[in-house]
C-alpha cells in the first residue's frame, strides 16, 4: 500500500469510526430522553396504577440480559439454581450495602430511568431476567438486578424468582418461603 493510500484508508477508517460514535451517542441520547419521557409519567401515576403492571421474569438461560464482562458461567461456574421466594423475606435478609424500600418507586435521581425503564419493559409485556444473588456473611447480596428488586417491591410483587450460585444452595434453601424451580448450568 503507498503512503497515499495508507492515509486515505485511515481517514476513511476515522471517519467511519467517528460516524459511528455519533451515531452510538445520538441513540443514548434519544433513550435517555424517551426513558425521562417515561419516568416523569410513572412519577405523577398512583401507587394503585402502578400496581396493575405485572412484572414478568424471562427462565430461559438463551434470553437472559446480563452485565457480567464473563457471561453467567463467570459468575456461577459451578452452576446454578433458579429459585423463588417471598419478597418481603428476601428484602429482610438484604445485605447493607443494599436497600429496598418499597414505598419509594424513585430512590435515587441516578436511579430513575434505570427503574422507569425496567417497569416500561413489564408494562410493554416483556420478561427480564430475574435477579441474582449471592450469600453474603449470613446475608444476601445482589450481583445484578438492583432495580429489578426495587421496582417488583414498588408494584407491591409478593414473590420473586432469582438466580444463585450453587455453591450457596444451602443456605438459601434453608430459607422458608424458597422454591427451587431450575439448576443446572449455562449453555
Amino acid at each position: 500500500m503507498t503512503e497515499d493510500e495508507e492515509d486515505c484508508y485511515l481517514h476513511s477508517s476515522d471517519e467511519s469510526f467517528f460516524a459511528q460514535r455519533k451515531f452510538d451517542a445520538e441513540q443514548r441520547i434519544q433513550a435517555s430522553e424517551r426513558n425521562t419521557k417515561i419516568a416523569a409519567r410513572y412519577q405523577v401515576a398512583t401507587r394503585e396504577e402502578m400496581q396493575r403492571i405485572t412484572p414478568l421474569w424471562s427462565h430461559e438461560p438463551s434470553k437472559l440480559h446480563h452485565n457480567f464482562e464473563n457471561g453467567f458461567e463467570g459468575f456461577f461456574p459451578n452452576g446454578y439454581l433458579l429459585l423463588e421466594a417471598d419478597l418481603d423475606e428476601i428484602l429482610t435478609r438484604l445485605h447493607s450495602d443494599y436497600s429496598v424500600d418499597p414505598e419509594i418507586l424513585f430512590p435515587e435521581k441516578r436511579e430513575r430511568l434505570t427503574i422507569a425503564q425496567v417497569i416500561h419493559e413489564w408494562e410493554s409485556k416483556k420478561a427480564l431476567t430475574p435477579p441474582l444473588m449471592w450469600h453474603l456473611n449470613g446475608t444476601i447480596a445482589v450481583s445484578a438486578g438492583n432495580h429489578r428488586l426495587a421496582s417488583a417491591s414498588y408494584l407491591g410483587t409478593e414473590r420473586i424468582p432469582f438466580y444463585i450460585r450453587s455453591e450457596d444452595e444451602s443456605f438459601f434453601l434453608a430459607i422458608e418461603s424458597v422454591e427451587e424451580l431450575d439448576r443446572g448450568t449455562w449453555p
